[in-house]
């Protein structure tokens, strides 16, 4: 059950990135058929391999196995993009933010 959910966020990660898995085994530093044997269910990654998946896409573990979003990079993305902002403007995007879910719950 878990090797599933492992599978499944991974292959999430690469869709929500827009790279190949050939390209990720690689750029790992593993062969090009790597990813695919892991998102297929033939292996598992150690765990220092699954820390260098994590480090690659700029997620902590935790990131990675929380339940709470399906997009931890655009997440990520999104808390990178407010450093910086004025009390004002976070003020702004919360407001925007519970629209934006006020919105998908009346759906």
């Amino acid at each position: 059950m878990y090797e599933k959910k492992f599978r499944e966020k991974l292959i999430a990660l690469i869709v929500s990135a827009g790279i190949a898995e050939s390209k990720l085994g690689y750029e790992l530093g593993k062969s090009k058929n790597y990813i695919r044997n892991i998102t297929s269910g033939l292996a598992m990654p150690s765990i220092r391999e699954f820390f260098n998946i994590c480090e690659y896409f700029e997620i902590t573990p935790a990131d990675f196995f929380s339940e709470e979003t399906d997009y931890p990079l655009l997440v990520n993305k999104i808390i990178e993009g407010t450093n910086g902002m004025s009390e004002q403007d976070l003020i702004l995007l919360v407001s925007v933010i519970n629209r934006l879910n006020l919105k998908n719950q009346r759906k």
